[in-house]
């Protein structure tokens, strides 16, 4: 059995009223479909409490280390996109129809012949589900 520790917490007025709706948002999704959705107050305060860590937790896997980039190297700067895009079973077609990129300048950027703008990154990158920025850059150091 885990170890459990109680903690006491105090709330504003208007942020149990917000918790209130949303709980009876949910359950009123619950009654048309099966979903595994917080149904009180302890049970919505611990879900927002996981769901907070792990984008914590998201955020921390961000860093970036002089080691990891070689911040002060000469070496080009390569991307993993396609291999990404392969291994989530997207194509071209799909990410050049969600980010608005001409597939032309896609492919240049898939190939390794340019690398994105910070623009078309973002477009990309958020199109992936905003994957770790180390499985989609590296430095060649060939």
């Amino acid at each position: 059995m885990e170890n459990k520790v109680g903690i006491n917490i105090v709330l504003k007025q208007e942020t149990l009223k917000e918790i209130d709706e949303l709980l009876g948002y949910y359950k009123t999704l619950m009654k048309y479909e099966e979903f595994d959705l917080p149904s009180n107050y302890e049970d919505f305060i611990k879900s927002a409490i996981n769901h907070y860590i792990n984008r914590l937790m998201t955020i921390h896997s961000f860093v970036i280390s002089e080691e990891t980039y070689k911040l002060n190297s000469n070496s080009k700067l390569k991307n993993t996109i396609k291999e990404y895009m392969i291994g989530q079973q997207m194509k071209q077609k799909d990410i050049a129809a969600l980010t608005g990129i001409e597939p032309g300048a896609l492919s240049n950027i898939l190939s390794n012949r340019n690398q994105p703008s910070m623009d078309y990154f973002l477009r990309i990158w958020i199109a992936l589900g905003c994957p770790p920025i180390e499985e989609l850059f590296y430095r060649d150091t060939n």
